[in-house]
């Protein structure tokens, strides 16, 4: 990782500290979340560790998956998960503000199998196993056999 790039299990950890904690009840600070930073990243002065934390909750503030309260000078303010940042936790939650996600996603994989070059009888048998798999409702057999189907298109 280069000097200033930002630091990607960071965000993860936040993210992940923010959802153990839900509750409406509970306000996370700026604070609260200093304790995540790697210690390769902590700084002697805590003051530059919370502008560094602030950084990091700034910026999952501008792409909408947490809401800041007003900072103060020393960069601490409150940080909640938006409902954007609930489904980045809960993807499930996604499926409340389009019912048709998952049969979409489906539909989707099931036309890339159509269209990849392989013999009528493999796919043919792939995607029964794959509609027999979400039929009996074995979500693992699903994944593992579109793993399977990713290996053979990559020639592993």
């Amino acid at each position: 990782m280069a000097a200033g790039d930002r630091d990607f299990r960071l965000f993860l950890a936040i993210l992940k500290y923010l959802g153990e904690k839900r509750d409406p009840f509970t306000y996370i600070q700026t604070q609260d979340l200093v304790e995540l930073l790697p210690p390769e990243r902590q700084a002697a002065d805590a003051r530059r560790n919370m502008r560094v934390m602030y950084s990091y909750v700034k910026f999952l503030e501008e792409i909408g998956y947490v809401k800041l309260g007003t900072p103060t000078l020393d960069a601490n303010c409150t940080v909640a998960l938006t409902a954007l940042g609930e489904m980045f936790l809960q993807p499930e939650l996604a499926q409340l503000q389009n019912p048709d996600l998952l049969s979409e996603m489906l539909d989707a994989v099931e036309s890339q199998i159509l269209t990849y070059p392989m013999d009528d009888a493999d796919r043919n048998g792939f995607l029964f196993k794959f509609r027999e798999a979400l039929a009996r409702k074995a979500p693992e057999l699903a994944i593992q056999l579109l793993f399977e189907f990713l290996k053979h298109k990559a020639g592993l």
